[in-house]
């Protein structure tokens, strides 16, 4: 067992669950329900979660190359996904829920570890392929010759759209991008890349502002969001309502934080406070140091993903803990980016902080398959 992987993921899960507790308190009782209503929930995600991962770690790494898993791992998930987008639970303006009674689901959150799954066993599989074809006629002329995996995600990416579930469409792209950069596959395709993600931000931004400066305005939740980020303040009875909240959370908590139990801003100011804000409530309780801390730790365990990688003694290995690694990076990145306003609010989770079933229990994936990739290479002669 890797405790550079482990310690990090119990620990993390261990300060989420008290968090979830004190940040889920005063929800849970507006409700009609106990106190520890959703913390009890959680501890259920994390148990399953736990088991899961410990499952994913015991088996070898390999089992997830062999064809009859991808063919099954694409139908699944393309089929939960159509499943969603005509018949999906809607909840804030995304179709992205099946509703199993006792638990939603999100069917976007099981699609990153496969995605990932998928990449590394491409990359490595057709390396000489790539090698071999250089440059973007190279890189489609390989994509053609093997369309599945590629095809597949290109309707996962579409239907995250149709939802709308931005979140997920830009955590799977980005993931997807930077499996491509590790895999050193076609530096003109890496650019091409990098300059699209960067030209898609600044129009983002730059839209986003002029809507905001020529009144324009959407029923759609999801756009509304988008044009909050840019400036909260004029909606901030409104649209802009989360996003201004969390601004005070994170001021009031200042330095050492107002002390665990005693945010303000859970108490009804600040929607989704156990959910996609949690680390405004760190923030706000917690204070900058606990911040500090809790982001070390969790900046860790992803470097420590990227070290490993770039000394995998296989392909395989390596391009799999790129992609673990980007999504711990990516998914905290988006996420911290809605809470302070870098980002529009997207409805990306914390790992292993916030409250969510389906986010808890990805995360324990991507930890059991990071655990099954460090001893496969630590084992490999």
């Amino acid at each position: 067992m890797n405790l550079s992987i482990f310690l990090p993921y119990v620990v993390l899960s261990i300060i989420g669950l008290i968090m979830v507790f004190t940040a889920s308190s005063y929800r849970a009782i507006s409700e009609g329900n106990d106190v520890s209503y959703y913390v009890v929930r959680q501890l259920v995600f994390m148990g399953v979660g736990f088991a899961v991962a410990m499952l994913i770690y015991r088996l070898r790494v390999t089992v997830f190359r062999s064809q009859a898993f991808k063919k099954l791992a694409i139908a699944v998930i393309s089929l939960a996904l159509v499943f969603v987008l005509f018949f999906g639970e809607e909840i804030n303006g995304a179709k992205g829920w099946i509703d199993l009674y006792v638990i939603s689901i999100q069917p976007i959150e099981f699609a990153k570890p496969v995605l990932i799954l998928l990449l590394a066993d491409y990359f490595s599989r057709y390396q000489k392929d790539f090698a071999q074809n250089p440059g973007w006629k190279g890189f489609f002329r390989v994509l053609g010759r093997h369309p599945l995996v590629p095809a597949a995600i290109l309707v996962w990416l579409g239907i995250a759209v149709l939802l709308p579930d931005i979140g997920g469409f830009g955590l799977l792209l980005v993931i997807a991008s930077l499996m491509v950069l590790g895999s050193g596959i076609s530096s003109k395709v890496v650019k091409v890349l990098s300059g699209l993600a960067v030209a898609a931000y600044a129009v983002l931004v730059l839209g986003a502002r002029l809507a905001n400066h020529l009144g324009w305005s959407s029923d759609n939740y999801q756009v509304q969001r988008l044009l909050s980020f840019v400036n909260p303040f004029p909606e901030a009875q409104g649209i802009g309502h989360q996003l201004v909240n969390s601004y005070y959370a994170l001021k009031g908590g200042g330095l050492f934080g107002r002390g665990l139990g005693n945010s303000v801003q859970k108490l009804g100011y600040l929607p989704e406070a156990h959910n996609d804000f949690i680390m405004a409530i760190v923030g706000e309780e917690l204070g900058l140091v606990g911040l500090i801390f809790i982001l070390g730790l969790y900046f860790y365990l992803t470097l420590y993903l990227y070290y490993r990688a770039q000394k995998a003694r296989s392909v395989y290995i390596q391009m799999l803990l790129i992609g673990l690694a980007s999504y711990f990076l990516i998914q905290a990145v988006i996420n911290l980016g809605g809470v302070t306003g870098l980002l529009p609010i997207t409805g990306i989770t914390f790992p292993f902080i916030s409250y969510g079933g389906s986010s808890i229990l990805t995360s324990a994936i991507m930890v059991g398959l990071a655990l099954s990739a460090v001893r496969a290479d630590q084992n490999r002669v």
